[in-house]
């Protein structure tokens, strides 16, 4: 362990999740291809199926992030679009609330 520094690694499991897998693995049991038979089950409902792959995924790609956009347009956006009309092009004129 590094002097000042408290706590296991970042991203290391923890004893609880060790102790589990360990146990899993000593019963034989893969919870993984288990879920996976029951998907693939014939009797299986859709929403279980459904439940069962959405859990499934988290494994596999990382979860989404909300990003802020901000869709305000810049100054320079203004200019390519005041350029743009006065070089005859037929985008249409920004709305910048004015006429209201």
């Amino acid at each position: 362990m590094v002097a000042g520094v408290k706590g296991r690694p970042k991203g290391s499991p923890n004893k609880r999740s060790l102790d589990i897998g360990e146990r899993l693995e000593a019963l034989g049991v893969d919870p993984v291809a288990k879920l996976m038979e029951i998907a693939a089950d014939p009797d299986a409902t859709r929403g279980q199926k459904i439940s069962i792959y959405t859990e499934l995924l988290q494994y596999l790609y990382p979860k989404r992030k909300a990003v802020e956009v901000d869709a305000s347009p810049t100054m320079q956006t203004w200019a390519e679009l005041v350029r743009a009309s006065m070089k005859g092009d037929d985008k249409p004129a920004p709305d910048n609330g004015a006429s209201k």
